[in-house]
């Protein structure tokens, strides 16, 4: 069409800026997309104002954004200029993108400027859940990675149960293979990072055997019976408080790759002595938002006295069906929560959904109601 460009075999792929390992497998995949897709070769150039070159690469006067980019498409010279690697990566993914949705490698003239509305956008294999760390091949593939980012997320998430995947010299006995775990868990890290993919952890733990309450009775919260344990770690209790930020230290420590950790504190999740029913003797003396609030400082500060550039996310979930029923909307909570600490919650939860003249209660995710929850 008029005022397209054609990318031909003429064309060279150039990259500068001292670009990174991010950059250069965007590059050769780029170059692979055109090869396998659109049955036209180019080659790797080394002058980045030369006729006939896509030159990408971190530049003066970018956009501001990680992931921002300039793109400029002129007739014989094609320029994607970004402020960070991953802007770089990103200005490559969306060439391809044009070209996918063209049906050719054609490319309109003109420049724009684009960057993300929303960030961080996390998304999960959907296989091998809660056993990511433990399942005999990995599942975040390179191939996997790579498609996960040109889907146009920028994060996974990784089930972590706490005793499994971090040590504490508080409580050794609860360590199952947590350096294991971890030096999976690092590589995953490492490798996700090659495709601009930040890795975030869902925290969780189980209730525990009565043979560890029988060692350590001070530290029995409510009764649980479920996940193959049948009592709560008391989170009031000055040692099991010792415990999560020495399993947290321990933990951020050895996987220092980690962009942070998102936990729930109702019904499931990081559980305490309110996520079900309450009769322990301590916490059930505490308002429940003040027994939450204290775990999620503990979980902050533990974090962040590793990485302050962590992120540490709370996520409610199924608060209003538990310890806060007179509270939906968890108000309380959030008046308490410590500040640096994000709060995660459903779009759309808990209304009542009707179809055929039947109306149900959609506890979870519905994708017919529009939300807010």
């Amino acid at each position: 069409r008029v005022g397209e460009v054609e990318i031909g075999g003429q064309w060279k792929l150039a990259l500068f800026g001292q670009s990174a390992e991010i950059a250069r497998i965007a590059g050769r995949e780029f170059q692979e997309f055109l090869k396998q897709t659109m049955l036209t070769r180019i080659a790797t150039g080394s002058r980045a104002g030369a006729d006939f070159t896509i030159a990408a690469g971190v530049c003066d006067n970018a956009p501001v954004g990680e992931e921002a980019f300039r793109l400029r498409v002129e007739q014989k010279h094609i320029r994607i200029c970004a402020s960070a690697q991953r802007g770089v990566m990103q200005g490559l993914h969306y060439l391809e993108a044009t070209m996918r949705a063209r049906r050719a490698p054609f490319l309109a003239e003109g420049t724009e400027t684009r960057q993300p509305g929303h960030s961080p956008r996390i998304t999960a294999a959907p296989f091998y859940a809660r056993a990511e760390l433990d399942a005999a091949d990995d599942p975040y593939t390179d191939a996997l990675l790579a498609r996960i980012s040109r889907a146009g997320f920028n994060a996974i998430w990784l089930w972590a149960d706490l005793d499994s995947l971090a040590h504490s010299e508080v409580f050794p006995e609860l360590d199952t293979g947590a350096a294991r775990r971890q030096k999976r868990l690092d590589a995953i890290t490492r490798r996700a990072a090659r495709y601009g993919i930040d890795v975030y952890l869902y925290l969780a733990n189980r209730p525990l055997k009565e043979e560890f309450f029988a060692r350590h009775p001070e530290t029995r919260g409510a009764d649980l019976n479920a996940y193959g344990g049948q009592a709560v770690l008391c989170t009031s209790v000055p040692e099991v408080q010792r415990h999560l930020h020495a399993a947290l230290r321990n933990l951020m420590s050895n996987v220092p790759m980690v962009r942070g950790v998102v936990f729930i504190v109702g019904a499931e999740g990081l559980i305490h002595c309110y996520t079900r029913k309450n009769n322990c003797p301590r916490c059930s003396r505490r308002r429940a938002e003040v027994v939450v609030a204290e775990l999620s400082r503990t979980v902050l500060e533990s974090v962040k006295s590793v990485n302050e550039r962590a992120v540490v996310v709370v996520w409610p979930y199924g608060a209003s069906t538990s310890w806060a029923r007179n509270d939906r909307t968890q108000s309380a909570l959030i008046e308490l929560l410590p500040k640096g600490v994000t709060l995660l919650t459903e779009f759309a939860k808990e209304s009542p959904v009707t179809f055929g003249g039947v109306t149900t209660p959609a506890y979870d995710y519905p994708i017919s109601i529009l939300g807010p929850s």
